[in-house]
């Protein structure tokens, strides 16, 4: 009967053997595993005159013709046997079968009415049976083929031999493949080189139904599991949970997936999909958490996959290695070292379709490693290594205690084309207590898209978040660097005490792409020191593209007060106070925006006096052109502390001149001038006053002073008593727009108070204020930019009286500043030069 149902081909011209719809390929795929190579040789056993076959004519328990009667015959017969069915039906146990203790076939297929998907034999262990079918580890190369085990109190398969094959069956549930009617587990293994399905057509087991599906012992290795439906009905979209464990493996080398579509195996709907504790385990090319088709949530109540073992692959290179592991209640993968180390997770589909499309997050994070996980890899530098990690309910990689953890080459927030956004609910990657890790690798091939992620980019969290080297990833936008996919939060954090961390880098190729974010880069807290900022390219953010909020010691960082063009180069002036006698890197960047750092232009390493002050005057060689004006700079001390973009100057890329001057009593005219040879559509003039932005106040027409001349002039009647600020932006017929420098006016009040001072200023020096009325007034030193230095004097003066003031001059840096006399009546501001 055998010989009727399945057919052995031999072609000596093709070298091809058809068995059970396999060719020889398949046999060759089966590198590690001989288990189909195994049933092949055993299943030509009876050309030999080897074998001996027994049929069951009964659904009887015991007797002539039974099941029972038919392994016990087979056991005693030698060598390698064959039962099949000549009835259909439930057969109930009343207590365990005898186990095998030789090579058997038990062939459900064979019984009449068989097909595949419904099967017709069930052996019932009326929940009094152990193991409904036990096979010892004398009876290698066993198979069973299309029965239904159920109602087993101890396991359906008990599986000590080696070489053994299950294929076609229901364990776990009923005759119709859609009620649990659960054993304890599903399929128990202590053997090796076991297969449980095949990778091909026409050999799905149904696992489902039992408190764990599948077992593999300690001490085993090289067993697989490929093809099945694990926690689902037959149909694959609906759950019929193991309420443990889909797969649990112990033993080492186990694979877990086939290589093709018939060799996936649906892991959905149990209490956890897959948890690994063996080592060497491959986890390739399944569902965990979706249906057969891909294309509906099934997920997993807890996690999709776990890995506890060492050196575990989860995915892979090539095609139809990569899982899909979306839609679970718990995390996406975990990997829980205790010791182990190790794994690799490559080329996955986490919180995504099978298309990388559509939205089906895992509830907690895509990625958690977990325990002091260490040497993981998470995507790698080929294409077909990159995992997509997106739209999950907590982070989409989370890492806490872990270290020497590579992300690379990663989709952390979008779809597969890394154009839409599809962010995850917390951050695109969390370091928590962990280091060092890296993200990116300084190349192309490992630089990460995280973008759209609620809470943000990157985070470095926590007092042991130490080391770890961020470079070259693209955070907020795409690698084109165009789409705004900017993550709701900073591009990246460093909070909580995290230390010695690398943002970029000193090199060419390390800086990163921040862009779009909130804000570019925060530095939180004061215990947050020594994390490095260099060379990235930080643009159109929300907010700053650098900011410390006590964070690398509030490093100081430099002001840049003026700028020459020349032929290839720019020169930047400006000054810089900090520590004495110390060594910094500048690092100089070109924008269209404040507080931005765009394009990297160049750096410099200075030294402070013994004041701690240097006079910028550094020559870099590039000419900064009107599509971005703006010039910020960042300094970074000794022990790799980075500053924010200090003061910005707005180059003037197309202008002669500008200047301001007092016109009338209170008011400025303005004038400047762009090359003979150049056209401008018209001028807006911009103003501000210290503290606050610049805002738009007119517009000007492209109207000359002078026929054939390219001079303008605007006036502003009046202006509030202090000191202003101005620059000129120009549009152009084609659309483009370009800065002038910033330039400054002070506009002097009339009020009936007076100040005396020397000037210039050196040492200790006397200052004298007077009033005819009496008021409250407040004497300020200011910097020329506007920024406060220190309060010299706040009191009530009494009518018709004077104040003197001692003033130690020798505390600031030679150069020019600003007294700013306040007053009830107004402003006094007078430049004032300290020696």
């Amino acid at each position: 009967m055998f010989w009727q149902k399945e057919k052995i081909i031999l072609d000596d011209n093709k070298t091809q053997i058809l068995f059970l719809g396999l060719n020889y390929s398949d046999l060759l795929h089966m590198k590690t595993n001989l288990t189909l190579f195994h049933f092949f040789l055993f299943c030509l056993i009876p050309s030999f005159g080897l074998s001996a076959t027994f049929t069951v004519t009964n659904t009887l328990d015991t007797g002539a013709g039974s099941l029972r009667d038919a392994i016990t015959q087979a056991n005693a017969s030698g060598g390698a046997d064959i039962i099949n069915f000549a009835v259909a039906g439930t057969i109930t146990l009343g207590s365990d079968l005898p186990a095998i203790s030789e090579g058997l076939f038990i062939d459900g297929s064979s019984a009449p009415g068989w097909a595949l998907a419904a099967p017709v034999i069930v052996l019932d262990g009326n929940n009094v049976v152990n193991n409904i079918i036990h096979i010892q580890n004398a009876a290698p190369a066993s198979h069973i083929r299309g029965l239904v085990l159920s109602n087993a109190n101890t396991r359906g398969i008990y599986l000590q031999a080696d070489n053994c094959t299950v294929s076609a069956c229901f364990i776990g549930t009923d005759i119709s493949g859609t009620l649990a009617a659960s054993t304890n587990t599903g399929i128990y293994i202590q053997g090796d080189n076991n297969m449980i399905g095949v990778n091909a057509l026409g050999n799905t087991n149904l696992i489902s139904g039992n408190n764990i599906g599948i077992t593999i012992f300690f001490g085993t290795t090289n067993n697989s599991v490929v093809g099945n439906l694990i926690g689902t009905d037959i149909s694959g979209n609906n759950a019929v949970a193991n309420t443990s464990f889909g797969v649990q493996v112990y033993g080492d080398n186990a694979l877990i997936g086939g290589n093709n579509a018939a060799g996936r195996n649906i892991i959905s709907g149990n209490g956890n999909g897959v948890q690994i504790l063996g080592d060497n385990a491959t986890v390739r090319n399944n569902y965990v958490g979706l249906n057969t088709a891909g294309n509906a949530a099934l997920g997993n109540t807890g996690l999709g996959i776990l890995i506890q073992g060492e050196d575990a692959v989860v995915g892979g290179f090539g095609a139809n290695e990569g899982n899909v592991v979306s839609g679970n209640g718990g995390e996406g993968i975990g990997v829980s070292s205790f010791g182990y180390s190790g794994a690799e997770i490559l080329g996955n589909y986490i919180g995504v379709d099978p298309t990388g499309t559509i939205a089906f997050g895992n509830a907690r994070n895509g990625i958690a490693l977990n325990g002091g996980a260490t040497d993981v890899i998470i995507g790698g530098l080929a294409a077909q290594s990159r995992n997509i990690i997106s739209n999950n309910g907590f982070s989409g990689i989370t890492c806490n205690t872990g270290r020497n953890n590579f992300i690379y080459g990663n989709y952390i927030g979008t779809d597969v084309t890394a154009t839409q956004p599809m962010g995850n609910q917390f951050l695109g990657i969390a370091f928590n207590s962990a280091g060092p890790n890296y993200i990116g690798n300084a190349t192309a091939a490992g630089a990460n898209v995280i973008c759209d992620n609620v809470l943000g980019g990157i985070s470095l969290n926590g007092p042991d978040s130490d080391s770890s080297q961020i470079k070259f990833n693209y955070i907020g936008t795409n690698p084109a660097g165009l789409l705004n996919l900017g993550n709701d939060g900073a591009g990246v954090y460093a909070n909580g005490g995290a230390e010695d961390n690398e943002i970029g880098g000193p090199l060419a190729g390390e800086g990163n792409i921040i862009a779009f974010n909130d804000r570019g880069v925060l530095i939180n807290f004061a215990g947050s020191t020594r994390n490095l900022i260099q060379r990235n390219s930080i643009y159109d953010n929300v907010q700053e593209g650098i900011f410390l909020s006590a964070g690398n010691n509030n490093q100081a960082a430099p002001v840049l007060t003026g700028f020459a063009n020349g032929p290839g180069t720019t020169t930047l002036f400006g000054t810089f106070n900090s520590a004495p006698n110390t060594n910094y890197r500048l690092e100089f960047f070109s924008s269209s925006t404040n507080d931005q750092g765009k394009t990297f232009l160049g750096f410099t390493n200075i030294t402070t006096d013994g004041a701690g002050a240097y006079a910028l005057a550094e020559v870099l060689p590039v000419t900064v052109t009107g599509a971005e004006p703006i010039v910020s700079v960042t300094a970074t001390d000794p022990n790799d502390n980075t500053s924010e973009f200090g003061t910005s100057i707005v180059l003037d890329a197309s202008f002669l001149r500008v200047q301001a001057e007092v016109w009338g009593l209170s008011g400025a005219k303005l004038s400047w001038e762009i090359p003979t040879d150049q056209e401008a559509r018209y001028f807006e003039i911009e103003h501000k006053q210290k503290d606050k932005p610049f805002a738009t106040r007119g517009q000007q027409s492209t109207f000359s002073l002078a026929q054939g001349s390219k001079q303008y002039q605007y006036s502003i009647p009046t202006l509030a008593p202090g000191l202003h600020f101005f620059r000129i932006k120009r549009f152009d017929p084609n659309g483009s727009f370009s800065y002038s420098s910033i330039v400054q006016l002070e506009v002097q009040t009339t009020q009936n108070i007076g100040l005396k001072t020397p000037n210039p200023l050196s040492g200790v020096t006397e200052l004298e204020l007077s009033v005819r009325q009496g008021q409250y007034l407040e004497l300020n030193l200011y910097s020329l930019e506007g920024k406060k230095l220190s309060q010299i004097f706040a009191a009530e003066l009494e009518s018709d009286s004077r104040q003197k003031l001692s003033f130690d001059a020798s505390r600031y840096p030679a150069g020019l500043y600003l007294l700013e006399l306040k007053s009830s009546q107004g402003v006094k501001a007078q430049k004032v030069i300290i020696e």
